[in-house]
């Protein structure tokens, strides 16, 4: 939540996993970014909520009486965490050869990928329909508005595709109680609030989770602070377009598909996003490939085979078996 500058990210970024997604990775030229909800945390995008109001509890005392029934509603309870199902992430690591992670791919077949983090990633347009095919009751009829003189017409187009975020930003670990910058936050709220009590005309627009990438989106709880954790979290509109499922350790799981992509302006001016190779550097083999040159031969020839001849392998350094 720090207003500095934060350091660029180190060249490249290490994205784990294991061989069957590496060789999708590799010939699909995309990496799967999975709904939030579907995370191994649990507070997997609201922990910087959770932050804020246990450092509310941890300072209720010093807010008067007015102050403290302005902020109840918001930090005093639990209630109201916001649903973070649409937002979908991608993880990586700073380090490429880190214990910690090799052991989450199991002892064969794991391999990080190193990326270029300069270069953002954007969700795949997965359907062309111009029009919903199977649109829900109500789909197109809750949108439309009236003019004066009686003319209808659609609020906005349900089905124009959008999508945000794709930037790789690196993770904030944070305490379950919150850190100084949460404290900070809640006195300028507490300000605010008495303001707007004051003078009730004035308007008030909450952007803090407009930007899926944006810094209270990448607060994670810091008992995961040793996998050096940066990521990208996109969000994508219509769903119908955008998203797709797979079978995951906690159910039916919606996805969608990150490419590197390629702006050329059609006749009409619109950008139009061609999805290119993914911007990969290298590749470690994890420990348990340790000494295995057939791996290694194998790994080379899938590269190749794909477009990605300027890739390089190391293994890793791990003792680890």
């Amino acid at each position: 939540m720090s207003n500095s500058e934060p350091e660029p990210l180190s060249d490249p970024i290490w994205h784990y996993t294991d061989t069957s997604a590496l060789i999708s990775i590799l010939m699909t030229h995309r990496l799967r970014a999975s709904s939030a909800a579907y995370m191994n945390d649990t507070n997997e995008m609201i922990t910087h909520q959770l932050a804020m109001k246990g450092a509310y509890q941890r300072i209720r005392e010093s807010f008067s009486t007015e102050e403290q029934e302005l902020l109840d509603p918001r930090y005093g309870s639990d209630s109201g965490l916001r649903d973070v199902q649409q937002n979908f992430l991608v993880s990586a690591s700073e380090n490429g050869d880190l214990l910690t992670l090799w052991r989450n791919y199991g002892r064969n077949g794991a391999f990080s990928i190193g990326l270029d983090p300069r270069v953002r990633l954007r969700p795949v347009l997965q359907r062309e329909e111009d029009e919903h095919p199977y649109p829900p009751k109500g789909y197109y009829e809750d949108l439309i508005e009236e003019t004066e003189d009686g003319q209808r017409f659609l609020a906005y187009n349900p089905d124009q595709p959008m999508s945000r975020g794709g930037n790789w930003k690196r993770v904030n670990y944070v305490s379950r109680d919150g850190v100084e910058d949460h404290v900070e936050k809640i006195r300028r709220d507490a300000r605010f609030l008495l303001d707007r009590k004051q003078n009730p005309s004035k308007i008030y627009v909450d952007l803090t989770y407009v930007d899926p990438d944006n810094r209270p989106n990448l607060e994670k709880d810091d008992a995961f602070s040793d996998e050096k954790e940066v990521r990208i979290i996109v969000s994508a509109d219509p769903d119908w377009k955008f998203v797709k499922y797979r079978s995951g350790p906690f159910g039916l799981t919606p996805y969608v598909e990150l490419a590197a992509m390629d702006e050329t302006e059609a006749a009409d001016g619109e950008t139009v996003l061609t999805p290119i190779r993914l911007p990969i550097r290298r590749i470690t083999l994890g420990p348990s490939h340790r000494g295995s040159e057939r791996e290694q031969r194998s790994l080379r020839s899938l590269l190749d085979a794909n477009g990605y001849r300027d890739v390089e392998i190391d293994i890793s350094e791990i003792p680890y078996r």
